[in-house]
């Protein structure tokens, strides 16, 4: 307690795991992302520790126990501590923290998701075996698996999400902003992965353009009376992800749109380092964010996104080709 008002750690979530920062100097330190809201608010502590800084710990015993500890070194424990967390008893399963389902790969090649842990390791069993691994380690060597290439994995695991009225799609409920996904299936034995899409209507249009492309004129159509174009898968996909960067990417510098919690991040590349400088509800808030970092950091050598005198945005253009004149009649942003 300060002044009869309560402190709050500059922590902040991001979906499953918790920011710190601490701010230094004028410079904002990001010190990792924490499994949960103790962890990150006894990394800000230590840092409070390290910088010698006139404030209220939150958890004072514990970051004095621990004993003080610079940024750098609270983003590697951040990253280890996450790493023991996330990993798996099972050969080629890990859990993802974005995606909250658990992942499986093998020799870098990415398979599936699976809500369950023996369920993914089931998976990189039988695509071990597809491969022709008999010799390889197995998560259930005793079991009898059947064999299963890649796509058919991947169609047996969208056949356990929710159905959609249209021919291909599939509902998965992981992904917030785009859950209804595309596939088709050419001569019964391997699907084709045709992309995310933000509407059901999107995704069942994507399989009538692939069922043109490889099928013919005899294709079953989820709208037959419309005239689509064919398109391969490859087609398909780079339409949807061209689609998805749209609802990501921003008129601004150093603003983005998060993919899951749906806010506007604002972050700064400088001396090699990116530094984060927080989450925003508003886009243009983000914006003045990476402005005000950018003059302090880069001086007359920033691209701005406002003119620091009249507000009008400036579309990237240097700061010292802003100065203000006595012509120019000033007001805020």
């Amino acid at each position: 307690m300060a002044g009869g008002k309560r402190i709050r750690p500059a922590v902040t979530s991001t979906t499953t795991r918790f920011e710190a920062r601490i701010t230094f100097a004028g410079r904002s330190h990001h010190l990792g992302r924490w499994d949960t809201k103790r962890a990150a608010a006894v990394a800000r502590d230590r840092a409070i520790l390290h910088f010698r800084l006139d404030r209220p710990l939150v958890f004072p015993r514990v970051a004095r126990q621990l004993g003080p500890s610079s940024p750098e070194r609270l983003r590697k424990l951040a990253s280890e501590e996450h790493a023991k967390n996330s990993t798996s008893r099972y050969r080629g399963v890990s859990w993802s923290t974005r995606e909250r389902q658990w992942r499986v790969q093998f020799g870098g090649v990415f398979v599936a998701f699976f809500d369950k842990e023996a369920s993914a390791a089931v998976a990189y069993d039988r695509y071990v075996k597809h491969l022709g691994g008999s010799r390889a380690l197995l998560n259930f060597p005793r079991r009898k698996s059947r064999p299963a290439s890649l796509e058919q994995l991947r169609m047996e695991r969208r056949g356990e999400t929710r159905t959609s009225k249209y021919r291909g799609v599939y509902f998965r409920p992981g992904d917030l902003k785009r859950p209804w996904f595309a596939s088709i299936a050419v001569d019964d034995k391997s699907g084709l992965y045709l992309g995310d899409w933000a509407t059901e209507a999107e995704a069942g249009l994507a399989c009538d353009r692939a069922a043109r492309f490889y099928v013919g004129k005899k294709a079953r159509l989820n709208f037959p009376r419309r005239r689509v174009k064919p398109a391969d898968a490859e087609t398909l996909r780079g339409l949807a992800q061209k689609a998805r960067k749209a609802t990501t990417q921003s008129k601004f510098r150093g603003v983005r749109k998060s993919k899951t919690a749906g806010l506007w991040c604002a972050k700064i590349a400088h001396q090699g380092r990116e530094h984060h400088l927080g989450t925003f509800a508003d886009e243009v808030a983000a914006a003045v964010a990476y402005d005000e970092a950018a003059t302090r950091l880069k001086g007359d050598d920033a691209r701005l996104n406002f003119d620091p005198d009249t507000g009008e945005q400036v579309y990237g253009r240097r700061a010292r080709e802003m100065r203000p004149s006595p012509k120019r009649k000033k007001r805020q942003p």
